[in-house]
């Protein structure tokens, strides 16, 4: 994960992707960005990653409506349905 400042002074997180090979030495690659946060945007502190390596899960705040108190959603067995 990268975080940092843009121009506008806005607070910034990517998630970044490195190659690594093996070896003597090991050689690291130059990180690509697969996913940048919005500014003003849900942050990416909660994530997870699908065991494939292919998929992310990430938590983002619903927006509350006019007149609705907080509410939890919980879902079970939430891999069972991708597989």
């Amino acid at each position: 994960m990268k975080r940092g400042v843009d121009a506008k002074g806005q607070r910034t997180e990517s998630l970044v992707s490195v190659s690594i090979t093996e070896g003597t030495p090991v050689k690291v690659g130059d990180p690509v960005t697969i996913y940048t946060a919005r500014p003003g945007g849900p942050t990416l502190n909660y994530f997870d990653v699908a065991p494939d390596g292919r998929r992310f899960l990430v938590h983002v705040p619903a927006a509350p409506s006019a007149g609705d108190s907080p509410k939890l959603v919980y879902v079970q067995n939430w891999r069972a349905g991708s597989r």
